[in-house]
C-alpha cells in the first residue's frame, strides 16, 4: 500500500513540474510572439518600415516628376496628336508626314506655342539603312554605301544637321531602329524617328555624340538597353505616353542631359 502511494505521489509530483515546465514553455513562446522583440513585434516593425520606404520612394518620384516634367508636356500633346516631337532649349519641334511619302514637315515653336518657322525636310535616302525585313527593323547604317564613310565613327556625306529616318523601307514600314551599330554617328544634331516605330532597339542610338536632339512618336513603347548610351549632347528627351519599357543604361553617360519628360500614368 505504501509502494503505491509512493508511486502516486511521485505521479502527482511528475504531473506538477510537466505543468510547470509547459507553463514555461508557453510563456516563452508567448513572449517570443508578443513580446518588444517578438516575432509580431517584429512583423508590425516591418510593416511600418515598408510603409515608411514607400511613401519616402514615392515622395521622390513626385520630386522626379515635378523638377523633369516642366512645360514639356506640350512636347507630349504634339505626340498624342500624332506628331514625333521634343522639347528644346528655347522651345518645341514638331514633325509630321508631308503627305508626299518623301518629306517631313517641321514645325519650330516658341515658349508660348507659336509656330516660329517651317521647314520641309527629306526622308533618309533608304539605301542609307541596313534593314531586316523579316522583323522591319533597321539594324544600322550601311557604311558601303558611297555617301556613307567610317572614320572613327560613321559620318553620313552631305546629310548634315537633321536625320530623318524614313516611314518605310523597300515598301516595308519601319517598326525598330537602331542605326548606331555600335560605331556611333556624327555630323548629325538633330534625328526625326517617324510614327510607326515602336522600338528602339539595344544600342539603338549608343555614342551618337553630336546629337542633341531626338524627336519620338507616340507609338514608341520599348527603349532597349544602353539605347541612348555616351549621347553627350544630348540635352533634351520627352518620353511619350506609349512607352512602356526604358532598358538598362538607356540614358547612360549622357552628360548634357538637363530634362527627362517621363510618361504621364494618370
Amino acid at each position: 500500500m505504501k509502494n503505491k502511494e509512493r508511486e502516486n505521489g511521485i505521479t502527482l509530483v511528475a504531473l506538477v513540474v510537466t505543468i510547470i515546465v509547459l507553463l514555461i514553455l508557453a510563456g516563452v513562446s508567448i513572449s517570443l510572439v508578443l513580446g518588444n522583440n517578438g516575432i509580431i513585434t517584429r512583423a508590425q516593425d516591418a510593416v511600418t518600415k515598408y510603409k515608411e520606404a514607400e511613401a519616402n520612394e514615392q515622395w521622390q518620384m513626385d520630386n522626379f516628376m515635378a523638377n523633369y516634367e516642366g512645360g514639356d508636356a506640350y512636347a507630349r500633346a504634339l505626340q498624342q496628336k500624332g506628331l514625333s516631337a521634343t522639347a528644346t532649349e528655347n522651345g518645341y519641334l514638331a514633325a509630321e508626314d508631308a503627305g508626299d511619302g518623301k518629306n517631313v514637315t517641321l514645325y519650330h515653336y516658341d515658349n508660348n506655342g507659336n509656330v516660329t518657322e517651317t521647314e520641309t525636310l527629306a526622308y533618309a535616302p533608304e539605301d542609307l539603312f541596313t534593314f531586316d525585313s523579316s522583323t522591319n527593323a533597321i539594324t544600322g547604317i550601311n557604311i558601303n554605301d558611297d555617301d556613307v564613310y567610317y572614320d572613327d565613327g560613321i559620318h553620313l556625306g552631305d546629310i548634315t544637321g537633321t536625320l530623318v529616318i524614313p516611314k518605310k523601307i523597300n515598301g516595308s514600314e519601319v517598326i525598330k531602329v537602331n542605326i548606331s551599330d555600335n560605331y556611333g554617328l556624327y555630323s548629325i544634331n538633330t534625328v526625326i524617328v517617324p510614327d510607326g516605330v515602336t522600338e528602339i532597339s539595344e544600342d539603338g542610338f549608343r555614342d551618337c555624340e553630336e546629337m542633341e536632339y531626338i524627336l519620338l512618336p507616340n507609338t514608341l513603347e520599348k527603349i532597349g538597353d544602353y539605347a541612348f548610351h555616351y549621347c553627350w549632347k544630348l540635352k533634351k528627351i520627352v518620353l511619350p505616353n506609349s512607352v512602356t519599357s526604358v532598358g538598362y543604361a538607356g540614358f547612360s553617360q549622357c552628360d548634357a542631359l538637363t530634362d527627362i519628360s517621363l510618361p504621364n500614368r494618370s
